[in-house]
């Protein structure tokens, strides 16, 4: 029996009340991040799994934030296997989300092909659900499988996805429903700015900016000055873009964001490169290497480590090699072997002419 021999000694609502309570004391902020477990098994002593599996997310989104991207998908993994569900509904659209963590875990440590199986994962138990939960659900995971084809360069099956996305978002009532939205919406402006069309994409953007400022999301507003900063380079505005990437630098550094501070000073690094600073973009190039080794944000790595190396290269100095071979290695984890054959190549021409 769920409630074992206290129901059987003070009646089963005495029983579900104490571990709710117990549930609410170990959720008590400022205790360990591991007590989100105890909380759980108490709600799930209770009856209520949806609940259980919810303070698994917590304890998961809590661990993806300060980068332990491992323990994030791992503690998911955990608690699918723990609580299990009760093929409640609520309790259905709960692990679903959970295969979400994990995919948000293991997704910037390279394993790209685990991170899309968790996905099918989330999608397999939504199946046949059409509650509003479900619904927003399912908008999320088609948002998150969508880039996974915009990595993969099948850039129309990703436009599908992501349409889907919006209008999952847009059919559900939630309140949240207005950020995801906005955040789908940038996942198709730079579809539609690789695609040519740069003033949709823009205003995508602008509308995205408004939705972020509107709920005061000073994180999401500065992600979106960067694909502004990036349109606004891409149209020969170079001293715009540069604006908008510190302005958004310095938003990342008031949050102590390291992942966003990184991404800032790769894209600045290459407004600087393009007005032929070099010193500078050396110079910031190496403070976002070091932040996303740090964090150990595959992804990451590779891009700026290909830019990096080269640059020390183009200096002769020492380390371009041992940056470019991890560049190289993390874009083989991320599968993108077309990129990893090429820093490949460098590499070559570099010790070729050490020669």
């Amino acid at each position: 029996r769920r409630l074992g021999a206290l129901a059987e000694r003070e009646g089963e609502a005495a029983a579900v009340a104490f571990h709710r309570r117990a549930a609410e004391h170990f959720q008590t902020p400022g205790r360990l991040l591991s007590d989100y477990e105890i909380a759980a098994h108490h709600l799930a002593q209770a009856g209520d799994p949806a609940g259980a599996l919810g303070l698994y997310d917590r304890w998961a989104i809590a661990l993806r934030d300060r980068h332990a991207y491992m323990a994030a998908a791992q503690v998911a993994l955990q608690g699918m296997q723990e609580i299990g569900h009760d093929g409640s509904e609520a309790a259905r659209v709960a692990e679903a989300n959970l295969w979400t963590r994990v995919h948000d875990g293991l997704l910037p440590l390279g394993d790209v092909k685990a991170a899309a199986a968790a996905l099918d994962r989330a999608e397999v138990v939504l199946a046949g659900l059409e509650g509003r939960d479900a619904v927003f659900m399912s908008a999320g995971t088609n948002m998150l499988k969508g880039r996974l084809l915009v990595t993969s360069g099948d850039v129309s099956g990703a436009t599908v996805l992501l349409e889907k996305a919006r209008a999952g978002f847009e059919t559900s009532e939630q309140l949240g429903d207005k950020r995801s939205r906005a955040v789908t919406l940038g996942d198709i402006a730079r579809l539609r700015a690789q695609a040519g069309d740069v003033q949709g994409a823009m205003d995508l953007h602008q509308e995205r900016l408004a939705v972020y400022e509107q709920l005061g999301d000073k994180r999401s507003r500065a992600v979106t000055l960067g694909d502004i900063a990036r349109l606004r380079a891409r149209a020969g505005d170079v001293q715009g873009a540069m604006d908008l990437q510190e302005e958004r630098l310095a938003v990342n550094r008031e949050l102590n964001d390291v992942d966003g501070i990184g991404a800032a000073q790769y894209d600045l690094a290459h407004l600087d490169l393009e007005a032929h600073n070099f010193e500078k973009a050396l110079e910031r190039l190496a403070e976002s290497w070091r932040l996303f080794n740090q964090i150990g944000r595959i992804d990451g790595i590779a891009a700026v480590g290909s830019t990096l190396g080269q640059l020390l290269a183009a200096f002769k100095h020492p380390e371009a090699v041992p940056v470019l071979r991890r560049a190289e290695e993390a874009w083989r984890m991320l599968g993108q072997t077309e990129n990893a054959d090429a820093i490949k190549g460098i590499i070559r021409q570099i010790d070729a002419g050490a020669e």
